[in-house]
């Protein structure tokens, strides 16, 4: 028997073997024990490094999830070729479910903000999920089990899990030879800790990545933040109304945009952040963008999985399984009041026969990157960038 429960914004799948009721301390205690360098902003980077320049958002948690649900189902070459996609070297599975389970519990406690984390597996009627898979699912992913019937039920749970934002995920049925999904929604909600002021009327303009201009939208707040400067780059970090969850945005200089890309883990690191008093002024945004990982993923070192899977997921030997295709969708919208954010990561398996100087000033007028963070599980919830004008 199984039902689900909201808490806090999170939808968790609670068994009854699930793992109990825990307070807010225990969940923090716990998490201290889980803490470690965060890989999923440097998965992040290398992703958006492998799409075209221009304006995109993605959310690295929803596809470390996913991922780790597909390791939890396979073992061998095909296990070891997705911790290196995830840049986990030499990672334990249990201490890392561990850390998972940890991770999703404290998202679930209640906070100011709203952090939506659903799993889910499907599967086809001729196969079924290994019992200790199931376990797995259920008791560190909060996961739910279900059958896969069409695309339709699928939608709709997606819709359902990131509050409407993305309403499908699969345009047409799935082939033939498509025998299950492993599926990860996440969202966001979260209103600034002050809100911004829109600028009516304002004649500044937006620089475009190939230099020309645009009309955007300005919102500005001066307050003090924590910020760091470097030779190439300003960065900035706006926090929501829980005083956990911040937005970071991070402005290149001109001409050094792709340049900065890669030293956004060292500059989210840095020992430099201090708080100051900062002019911010920056652009509302709305962008939805939607990939096909697979190739990304290949490049990253998950080599072999697209033709062999290693089956711990299945009951039954008879049969070959490997990885299809890895989808992933992600929306935010950015404006004076806060954020709402959405993101589906979905994974298919086929069978094979304060300061007294002067405010500094903060213009996101060109183009630029932003990731939204849960500092103390250090989760990149989403991450983007900002290039042009739609």
């Amino acid at each position: 028997m199984k039902w689900w429960t909201s808490v806090g914004g999170v939808c968790l799948m609670v068994g009854l073997t699930g793992c109990g009721v825990q307070s807010s301390e225990q969940a923090s205690a716990n998490l201290e024990e889980s803490l470690e360098q965060d890989r999923q902003l440097e998965l992040a980077v290398q992703l958006i490094e492998h799409e075209d320049e221009g304006n995109h958002i993605l959310s690295p948690f929803s596809i470390y999830l996913s991922l780790m649900m597909v390791a939890n189902g396979t073992s061998g070459d095909s296990e070891q070729e997705i911790y290196k996609a995830l840049q986990l070297e030499s990672v334990d599975r249990e201490e890392e479910n561990r850390k998972i389970h940890d991770w999703l519990t404290y998202l679930s406690m209640d906070r100011d903000v709203e952090i939506g984390i659903a799993n889910s597996i499907w599967a086809k009627e001729q196969v079924t999920f290994l019992e200790p898979y199931v376990t797995t699912i259920e008791d560190t992913f909060y996961g739910e089990v279900r059958e896969l019937t069409g695309v339709k039920e699928i939608n709709d749970w997606v819709k359902d899990k990131t509050s409407g934002k993305i309403n499908r995920l699969f345009e047409d049925e799935l082939s033939e030879e498509i025998v299950a999904l492993l599926v990860n929604a996440t969202y966001f909600y979260g209103n600034w800790q002050d809100p911004f002021t829109l600028l009516e009327g304002s004649n500044e303009k937006f620089t475009n990545l190939d230099g020309s201009k645009a009309v955007v939208e300005w919102m500005n707040r001066v307050d003090d933040f924590s910020y760091v400067e470097g030779e190439q780059y300003q960065a900035v970090r706006l926090p929501y109304a829980d005083e956990e969850t911040s937005m970071t945005i991070v402005l290149p200089g001109e001409g050094v945009f792709t340049d900065v890309l890669r030293e956004i883990p060292n500059i989210m690191s840095s020992s430099d952040w201090s708080t100051k008093e900062v002019d911010v002024q920056i652009p509302t945004i709305e962008l939805d963008n939607e990939y096909n990982l697979n190739d990304t993923l290949k490049h990253l070192g998950m080599e072999t999985i697209f033709n062999y899977m290693e089956n711990n997921m299945f009951e039954g030997s008879g049969s070959n399984y490997s990885i299809d295709d890895v989808i992933h969708r992600a929306i935010i919208e950015i404006d004076e009041k806060g954020t709402e954010a959405a993101a589906v990561t979905a994974v298919s398996v086929m069978e094979t026969s304060a300061s007294i100087t002067p405010p500094v000033h903060f213009t996101a007028d060109r183009p630029f990157y932003f990731l939204i963070e849960h500092e103390p599980t250090g989760a990149t919830l989403f991450f983007g960038s900002y290039a042009e004008v739609n």
